[in-house]
């Protein structure tokens, strides 16, 4: 994963938390990390954002019901 933003904490961006949605959130980041080295952990945040707003063609209003 490339590092240029210097003032997040990576490795605290995708440890376990105990949210599972969280969690998964953390895992498909590091995935991405693997498959992207060269993008930046913003990249990284906007591309998986993308999925989950745009592509995921499931309701997530369940996870976020306000």
């Amino acid at each position: 994963m490339k590092q240029e933003t210097q003032y997040i904490d990576y490795e605290w961006l995708t440890k376990p938390t105990g949210d599972p949605f969280a969690d998964v959130g953390g895992i498909v980041i590091k995935y991405f990390s693997e498959k992207n080295p060269d993008k930046d952990i913003l990249d990284l945040i906007d591309e998986v954002t993308k999925i989950y707003v745009n592509d995921w063609e499931k309701s997530i209003y369940s996870f976020f019901p306000n």
